[in-house]
């Protein structure tokens, strides 16, 4: 079952100290791992990122929010090409 593959070349990686042994056609598969493990994480990045950033605002800063934007739509609007 393993004959055919006494012919085929071995190589060693070492990482942390520990040794993995595959054969040089799989060589093309170890380089896919490094966009793999450097997309998933930056997508853990990004959504511990976004959970910090989509808290709730705390209720006087929604509160000055409201006031400050129904003051804005008190204002008389200008008429179009006019600037204030």
């Amino acid at each position: 079952m393993g004959s055919h593959y006494a012919d085929r070349e071995m190589s060693v990686l070492t990482v942390c100290g520990l040794e993995f042994v595959y054969s040089d056609g799989v060589t093309v598969l170890l380089w896919w791992l490094i966009p793999l493990l450097a997309t998933v994480v930056a997508i853990a990045l990004l959504s511990l990122s976004e959970k910090r950033r989509t808290r709730e605002p705390d209720q006087k800063h929604r509160d000055a929010d409201l006031r400050r934007m129904a003051r804005v739509l008190e204002r008389p609007m200008s008429p179009p090409g006019q600037s204030e």
